[in-house]
């Protein structure tokens, strides 16, 4: 993630509750929920209940500032979605829903979602290039339909207990929910000490799990919650190449995906550490765009763990506006412990070696 000129953390969230007849989910309820992912998403949120469900988002725009709010609705009402994500590929296929009759009212890719989903249903997952987590709720089958990505990229947790099924991009979205239960899972401290992180699909809480990547989830007014795979990955030889054609391949295919991932209507930048393999982002980012790029680095006050004099040499190769910022001891404390804010030193940033007068405004990533 990126951070902002005031050195918050920002990107989308979703999160929601379906109490499947245990009562009327309250407005003020769902909004809570999006309360505790507020630094996520510092540039709008939607809420809508309906009955015994409701969701909601919290956003950072990134495509059609003005009109990707969510919950987006479909023209008849009776879908609305909320969706955590970019797909990279949506002008396509808008087109093609274009060409079947669809009549569009936003110029983002959340409105493209929600028409594939009308026209296929959930064939439309597999369709999607891009990261995400949706939820489309049905308000005459009264159905709730999760996906998410094929590689998990965007995170969506879940609980389903006698209080009701409940969604949302960080746990914290589904702990403040009254008459649920949250239990530290033996097993998943297992894997954090084992593996530095807990395995999909548990989480921490034992009646909590992550939906798997590449997965959708369907939520009926009663009855378990069905699963299933939309896609599983897959090995097809390819013909034969030489080495400097698949050298070309890759060069082509890498340039291609820099290029579908940078596309907003806001600046894109990215974090630098001086590694190979994000000076090869930069790099390719450089090339595929129209002005300086963003580039940003955590430094450390130790040399041995610092890292930051090989991504400003790699910046200063490449023409980007870096910047630098140190992590004291200091800023560390502050942020484990509560209460504190986190006062963060900046070196000078790197000038761009390209034409002036680029935009202030923060930064993002989806």
């Amino acid at each position: 993630m990126l951070p902002s000129c005031e050195g918050s953390f920002v990107i989308c969230g979703i999160a929601g509750l379906y109490a499947r007849g245990g009562g009327v989910v309250s407005p003020r309820l769902v909004t809570a929920q999006c309360d505790t992912i507020l630094h996520r998403g510092p540039d709008d949120q939607g809420v809508m209940t309906d009955g015994d469900f409701g969701f909601g988002m919290r956003r950072l725009s990134i495509i059609d500032i003005e009109g990707g709010h969510q919950p987006f609705h479909s023209p008849d009402h009776r879908y609305a979605l909320v969706f955590n994500g970019e797909i990279y590929n949506f002008r396509e296929l808008r087109r093609e829903l274009q060409a079947l009759g669809r009549v569009f009212e936003s110029a983002g890719d959340t409105e493209v979602i929600l028409a594939g989903y009308e026209r296929w249903g959930d064939d439309v997952w597999a369709r999607l290039d891009g990261m995400f987590a949706v939820a489309v709720w049905d308000t005459h089958a009264r159905r709730l339909t999760l996906a998410r990505d094929p590689i998990g990229i965007k995170p969506l947790y879940y609980t389903n207990q006698a209080a009701g099924f409940a969604f949302g991009s960080e746990l914290k979205t589904l702990t403040l929910l009254p008459g649920m239960a949250f239990d530290v899972d033996r097993r998943a401290l297992h894997d954090y000490f084992s593996f530095g992180h807990v395995r999909t699909p548990r989480s921490i809480y034992a009646q909590v799990r992550t939906l798997p990547p590449g997965h959708v989830m369907t939520i009926e007014a009663s009855g378990p919650p069905t699963m299933r795979a939309y896609w599983t990955p897959a090995y097809h030889p390819s013909e034969p190449r030489s080495e400097a054609e698949w050298i070309q391949r890759f060069r082509d295919e890498w340039l291609d995906t820099i290029g579908k991932q940078m596309v907003a209507d806001v600046d894109v930048g990215a974090f630098l550490s001086g590694g190979v393999d994000s000076s090869a982002v930069v790099a390719a980012m450089a090339q595929v765009s129209d002005r300086p790029v963003r580039t940003f680095t955590i430094g450390f006050p130790d040399p041995r763990f610092d890292e930051s004099p090989h991504a400003e040499a790699i910046a200063r190769h490449l023409g980007c506006h870096h910047v630098t910022r140190t992590l004291e001891l200091a800023d560390a404390q502050a942020m484990l412990l509560p209460r504190s804010s986190i006062a963060m030193t900046s070196r000078s940033p790197i000038p761009p070696r390209c034409r002036p007068g680029t935009s202030a405004r923060s930064p993002r990533r989806r």
